[in-house]
């Protein structure tokens, strides 16, 4: 069930599945607290209007400028500006869009800030690295003649406008710490001086380096064995030998045509190879290529080492990122993904059997609620499901309709207090509300093979 609604602020949202995507039509509809909703989607026709949406969600310092950012389809952009975003939606289809938006919040509410965010460096590599994990993407830059260096990074392009050379330092950096993983795209080269792509590549006299050159081809004549420049052997309409004055029919039999020869308009000098320079457009300085500068562009994914400096385990456990009301008692979400990984070992070192798994529902009358009353509603269900758990089973409360659940040393289906959860909590649901969809559960049993992430993500 879908619903637009509009409160008494007049903003309007979309809502599906327990979950309200934030609708704008221009900067100002952007509320300071815009983290409370699910996501942004952007309904205008106005590419100066998305430009500035944009630059206010993306560069603000923290990790709410990496909000999933949607944008209508029935609109058209240029791709550097669409990059910044998490692509085109029909603006219909609110369950589609809502999915996507859960998958990029339930990895960005695993991430732990960094305590000196404020440094500029810390801030670019913690905001790529959330880019990448979140996201679940490459990094893939694009040609782009807008930019400096001729090729456009989404996010890292915006946050670093037009200091193209520093996006450049800040992944070579990143791959230096093994932060990044990097695939070879392009070679490219920049000015000396002000590290600008845009070159004239020009060939110059190397006596006075003036461009006006003129090329002329050279003729082997093979009976005699005379080589002269074309211009010699131009008599009239035809060809013919200064030498020995026969007549030049068809090239490859009575001649050839083995090199060209180089003469200068300014000095008169000639030469068979020219110098190359590179005239930069933007600064008008001149480089020879071996004054240019040489970088390598690449596609970047977040290597294991990124993902542990992003997660941050030890500071999630010494300080408690996730904000949670006092009366949930579950753990937080990167403990929990801690704990699940810390059992997979065991699993996988002595062959114990364990489950991991999940309990969701939806509800269409809940999902009005306010916030105070879906929090009750959580605590409750969360006590039925602790009542059933021992002191080393782990529960993580994600939201009032969807709890994570581990098992250590059980197999699920040997447990019948799973199927206890189950019941009960289907009859606290259908007791008292209308409109609930029945309780689902899944199981999975840990196997040595198996990745946590993708567990979680598909439980």
């Amino acid at each position: 069930m879908l619903n637009v609604l509009r409160n008494n602020e007049a903003k309007q949202t979309l809502s599906a599945q327990g979950h309200e995507l934030l609708v704008v039509f221009r900067k100002s509809d952007l509320p300071k607290d815009w983290a409370q909703y699910a996501g942004i989607v952007v309904n205008t026709d106005s590419e100066k209007t998305l430009l500035e949406i944009v630059k206010k969600v993306r560069c603000k310092q923290d990790i709410s400028s990496l909000i999933p950012l949607f944008v209508n389809e029935l609109h058209t952009f240029q791709e550097e500006l669409l990059s910044h975003t998490d692509g085109k939606v029909h603006i219909a289809q609110v369950d589609t869009i809502v999915k996507r938006a859960i998958r990029i919040n339930k990895r960005l509410n695993q991430i732990i800030t960094p305590l000196n965010l404020s440094a500029y460096e810390v801030q670019i590599q913690f905001k790529t690295l959330s880019f990448l994990y979140s996201r679940k993407s490459l990094l893939t830059p694009f040609t782009s003649r807008k930019s400096k260096i001729g090729y456009y990074f989404p996010m890292l392009s915006l946050w670093n406008g037009d200091d193209s050379l520093g996006i450049l330092k800040a992944l070579e950096a990143m791959q230096h710490g093994g932060l990044i993983a990097g695939v070879f795209k392009d070679h490219i080269h920049l000015c000396k001086n002000c590290s600008g792509n845009y070159l004239n590549f020009k060939e110059i006299c190397p006596s006075c380096h003036d461009a006006d050159i003129q090329a002329r081809d050279m003729i082997h004549h093979f009976v005699c064995a005379h080589v002269a420049p074309e211009d010699d052997f131009k008599k009239g309409d035809h060809l013919s030998c200064p030498k020995c004055d026969k007549k030049l029919r068809h090239i490859g039999i009575d001649y050839d045509k083995p090199s060209a020869i180089f003469s200068c308009n300014s000095c008169t000098n000639e030469f068979q190879n020219p110098q190359i320079q590179a005239a930069c457009f933007d600064c008008e300085k001149e480089n020879s290529l071996s004054e240019l500068l040489q970088k390598t562009i690449g596609e970047y994914s977040i290597t294991a080492k990124g993902e542990q400096w992003l997660l941050n385990y030890d500071t999630s456990i010494k300080e408690e990122k996730h904000s949670r009301p006092p009366s949930l008692k579950g753990i937080s979400f990167p403990i929990f993904k801690l704990m699940a990984r810390q059992e997979l070992k065991r699993v996988a070192a002595i062959g114990t059997q364990s489950t991991l798994g999940s309990i969701a529902f939806q509800s269409n009358e809940i999902e009005f609620f306010n916030s105070d009353m879906k929090t009750a509603i959580q605590v409750e269900m969360e006590k039925i499901i602790q009542s059933y758990l021992t002191d080393v089973d782990l529960l993580y409360s994600e939201a009032y309709n969807k709890f994570y659940f581990l098992l250590p040393d059980t197999l699920a289906s040997n447990c019948e207090r799973l199927e206890q959860i189950r019941y009960n909590l289907s009859k606290l649901l259908t007791d008292n509300l209308t409109g609930t969809m029945p309780v689902v559960m899944h199981t999975h049993q840990l196997k040595k093979e198996d990745e946590i992430d993708l567990l979680l993500n598909t439980l």
